[in-house]
């Protein structure tokens, strides 16, 4: 999941990670899945965050481990913005019918 107005540029984002708000994440870097970036944090060239792993700050470093309460809200939240994105799909395809 990548949040709003991020910069993401010539990196490997695996799936199931999450790239807070704002946050930059350069070239090379590579986020496991299931690993965090904080909102607005900097990702410098070639990094790698692991697996379960929170990145803040600018430049990013490693913070800590995720904890299992928080895997558990964020699977919500990513199944929560699937739900919308289907809702809003149908709507525009709806819209699209209409006009044609």
């Amino acid at each position: 999941m990548i949040g709003h107005n991020c910069l993401i540029h010539g990196c490997e984002l695996q799936s199931g990670c999450l790239v807070g708000m704002g946050a930059t994440v350069m070239d090379g870097v590579v986020v496991e899945t299931g690993a965090w970036i904080g909102a607005g944090a900097l990702v410098t060239p070639g990094k790698k965050v692991n697996s379960g792993e929170v990145w803040m700050g600018s430049p990013a470093k490693f913070v800590r481990k995720i904890r299992d309460s928080e895997k558990k809200e964020i699977s919500r939240i990513s199944n929560n913005y699937k739900l919308l994105a289907k809702e809003y799909s149908d709507i525009a395809t709806k819209d699209e019918e209409i006009t044609k």
